[in-house]
C-alpha cells in the first residue's frame, strides 16, 4: 500500500530530478490506473503548481497535433509509444519546441530508438526505472547533464541503490552484477 507520505516523497524526488516547476505543462497520455500516469503526469505537476492537459486515447497520428495545440513542456510514455511515434512517415516534422523532455519508463528502450527519436524530434528522452511498489521511480537519467541512452540512470534524490552479486555481497562500482536481478 502506498500512503500519502510515499506520494509526497516521490513528488519531491521527481520535482528535483526532472526540474519541474510552475511554468511547466504536462501532457497526460498514459492510463491513470498505472502509478507512472498518476504520479509523474498528474500529481507531480499539480503539486508543484504546473498544469496538466489530459489527452484522450493515445493516437500516434494525432499526438503531435495535440503537442502543437497544447504546448506541453514534458510528457511521460512507454517505449511502445516512442516506437510508434518514431515510425511515423518521414515527412511528419511537428513543432516540438515547447517540449523540454519526454520521460521514458515502464519497459526497456533500446539506445538506438532513443537516439533516433531525439535526433528526429529535437527533445531528449529521459529514461528511468522503478516499480509501482516503490511509488514509481528509483532511478532516472539527468534532464541536464550527461545521459547514457539505454541505461536506467542514477538514483532519484533521496534514494540509495546497491548492486549485489549472486552471493549477496555488494558489487563495487564499474563491475557487473548478476544477470538475473532479484529483489531484497
Amino acid at each position: 500500500m502506498l500512503d500519502h507520505a510515499n506520494i509526497d516523497a516521490m513528488v519531491e524526488m521527481g520535482r528535483q530530478a526532472l526540474e519541474v516547476g510552475p511554468a511547466d505543462r504536462c501532457l497526460l497520455i498514459l492510463p491513470l490506473f498505472h502509478v507512472n500516469g498518476i504520479v509523474v503526469s498528474v500529481l507531480l505537476p499539480l503539486l508543484v503548481g504546473a498544469s496538466v492537459v489530459i489527452a484522450g486515447r493515445f493516437d500516434p497520428r494525432t499526438f503531435f497535433d495535440l503537442v502543437e495545440q497544447e504546448r506541453p513542456t514534458f510528457f511521460s510514455a512507454v517505449p511502445t509509444i516512442y516506437s510508434m511515434l518514431a515510425a511515423l512517415p518521414d515527412h511528419v516534422r511537428p513543432d516540438t519546441s515547447s517540449l523540454r523532455f519526454g520521460v521514458c519508463g515502464a519497459a526497456p528502450a533500446s539506445a538506438e530508438l532513443l537516439t533516433r527519436f531525439e535526433s528526429r524530434y529535437g527533445f531528449p528522452l529521459i529514461e528511468g526505472y522503478g516499480l509501482s511498489e516503490g511509488t514509481c521511480g528509483s532511478t532516472i537519467n539527468p534532464v541536464n547533464g550527461p545521459r547514457r541512452a539505454g541505461t536506467v540512470g542514477l538514483p532519484f534524490p533521496g534514494q540509495e541503490i546497491r548492486i549485489l552479486g549472486a552471493d549477496g555481497s555488494e558489487v563495487t562500482p564499474g563491475k557487473d552484477g548478476p544477470s538475473t536481478p532479484r529483489a531484497i
